[in-house]
């Protein structure tokens, strides 16, 4: 059944790119002769695509609405307020670490959240905002100095090790709401 769906979506997405590439070359060749006013039958053809394009894309489910990915796991929303020096500070990049830590030291699925301006911060795994799976982490934080080029960790590297962190998370996966971690305070370097 599957793959008669998936064989019948690329028919359609076949159908559909057709189309498109045939009302680029008509609204083309009204362009070049300056009658683009003059023929409804391009704005209709224009119309039908765009609507087929968003049904398209609403049925092959582009999207947060759409699959899942490959085996994805049920999640729990997790808040809180990172501040260092006593100030919320922007841009620091919170990760989870697996506690205990895989031997191969690889985390498959990482949840990360970055603070805003007033230093809050929401775990995202799949989708935006949306939370993290259920398990037992550590908390790491980084400051990124130099974003743009190579990384400079404004902590240099004092919240970035899983087994030097004091700050750790256990979801269970029965929370009733987000989880709020509260404000995190941390020290400069």
């Amino acid at each position: 059944m599957s793959q008669l769906s998936s064989n019948a979506g690329w028919l359609a997405l076949f159908i559909l790119s057709s189309g498109i590439r045939v009302v680029i070359h008509r609204a083309i060749n009204l362009f070049d002769d300056g009658s683009w006013g003059q023929d409804n039958v391009l704005s209709r053809s224009l119309l039908i695509c765009l609507v087929m394009t968003g049904s398209l894309l609403t049925v092959s489910g582009c999207g947060p609405d759409g699959p899942k990915p490959v085996n994805q796991k049920d999640v729990v929303p997790v808040i809180g307020t990172v501040h260092v020096d006593g100030e919320p500070k922007r841009g620091v990049k919170v990760r989870l670490a697996p506690n205990p830590m895989p031997a191969d030291r690889r985390v498959a699925l990482p949840s990360i959240g970055r603070t805003d301006d007033e230093g809050k911060f929401a775990f995202t795994t799949y989708y935006q905002d949306d939370g993290v799976p259920v398990g037992e982490y550590h908390l790491l934080f980084e400051l990124d100095l130099n974003p743009s080029g190579t990384a400079q960790d404004y902590f240099r590297g004092k919240y970035s090790v899983p087994a030097q962190s004091t700050h750790t998370l256990s979801v269970k996966g029965d929370e009733e709401g987000p989880i709020d971690l509260g404000v995190i305070e941390l020290t400069g370097p």
